[in-house]
């Protein structure tokens, strides 16, 4: 029965409480990436000297897109290795919406912390020069039999719509493209695409209006924490299960359950209104689902682990060591686990130092398309923002 309860509750904070919100957010900011189409982008490549800063300011910006956006300008040596740094630093990938949505001030404190804090740490980068110590950026390879490629059916609409204007930060057939949109590419089934193209998203968010006008209502917006239920069932408690159980439907249809956003998806939302919206709905879901997942994996925790106090008494026993399990857990590319660790933040199973640990040290779904293009980089990239994890995060600790 208990964990009934859980599953509940789990279910009103993921969609109810933090979801509604957050899946506005989303929107919120798909459309203003969809007005600028990229041309903070632009700006790195005419303002060398302030590449760090710029890059800085694409990875504070809530989402992956930025960053994802700016790894072909790094490895058409477009950008410098700091500002490729810089960006991944500062970015907390889809992570930063949930921050956003249940803490504003500690979200706004991160960011300041983590923009600072990549922005010294790129003109430290490029200052000592080691892309070229570590002799990175080594010329991509084209890894595909472009013979046997067949387009999807997001690149038919995209090249249909704008004839051939679908790439940002490189150019058609080149080694970028080859790379992130021919190899290993598989076209999704007629099936899959309908439903996130056509009904999926409409009743995605036809739930999140549903479960606004609810909130609005009862006047119950924020994070609940409270554990009493009235008995029987309640129309809370069926849009919230309802709205969760659609979230990962949707996830698993979309195959977004690790990588929540692609090169080519962020290129597609930024040149059509239309993906934009439907890529929302689907970022939304992806966060919603691993928020559910974060608050029923704490619940959970806490009875197995025998109640709130003892896990009071393990969090000042771990101490310091809570720091370093941040900066670890942010070298997972994606953003799910990170997703998962505001959430256990927002029950107060973390401290904030391993937080701010955690933020400066994860690089979302950035961190695929440069494993792709430049495993080496990639593999430096990863080592050089957990350092600044690390010691901000003991810096904040202490």
């Amino acid at each position: 029965m208990e964990i009934l309860e859980i599953i509940i509750h789990a279910s009103q904070e993921a969609f109810l409480h933090v979801g509604v919100s957050l899946a506005l957010v989303i929107l919120a900011f798909g459309y203003i990436d969809y007005k600028t189409k990229g041309r903070l982008v632009n700006l790195l490549e005419i303002n060398p000297m302030l590449q760090p800063i710029i890059g800085s300011i694409l990875g504070i910006i809530p989402g992956c897109g930025g960053t994802i956006l700016l790894i072909p300008l790094y490895t058409k040596n477009k950008v410098r290795f700091g500002t490729l740094i810089s960006s991944l630093i500062a970015s907390m990938g889809d992570a930063a919406f949930i921050l956003m949505a249940v803490d504003i001030q500690k979200y706004i404190l991160v960011s300041i912390i983590s923009f600072i804090t990549a922005i010294i740490t790129g003109y430290i980068v490029d200052g000592l020069k080691l892309d070229k110590v570590l002799k990175l950026r080594e010329k991509a390879e084209q890894k595909c039999n472009c013979n046997n490629y067949e387009e999807t059916n997001l690149e038919k609409y995209i090249d249909e719509k704008y004839k051939g204007s679908t790439h940002i930060g490189h150019i058609e057939n080149d080694e970028v493209d080859h790379i992130l949109h021919h190899s290993n590419k598989k076209k999704v089934s007629d099936s899959v695409y309908k439903f996130t193209h056509s009904m999926g998203y409409k009743l995605f968010y036809l739930l999140i209006i549903v479960g606004l006008v609810f909130t609005i209502l009862t006047n119950d917006g924020g994070l609940v924490h409270s554990h009493d239920h009235h008995e029987g069932i309640s129309f809370e408690m069926i849009i919230s299960i309802i709205g969760v159980g659609l979230s990962a439907i949707y996830m698993i249809i979309s195959k977004k359950s690790i990588e929540n956003s692609t090169h080519e998806i962020v290129e597609s939302k930024y040149l059509s209104f239309k993906e934009m919206i439907i890529h929302s709905a689907c970022e939304s879901a992806f966060v919603i689902t691993w928020i559910f997942v974060g608050y029923v994996v704490y619940e959970v925790g806490v009875l197995l682990i025998g109640g709130q106090e003892v896990v009071n008494v393990l969090l000042l026993a771990s101490g310091v060591i809570s720091i370093f399990i941040g900066a670890l857990l942010g070298i997972i590319p994606g953003c799910g686990i990170q997703i998962m660790f505001i959430s256990l933040y927002s029950n107060g199973a973390i401290p904030f130092a391993a937080l701010i640990s955690n933020s400066i040290s994860q690089d979302g779904d950035a961190l695929f398309p440069l494993i792709a293009l430049d495993k080496k980089s990639a593999f430096w990239a990863t080592v050089l923002t957990t350092i600044p994890a690390i010691l901000i995060g003991l810096i904040v600790y202490y």
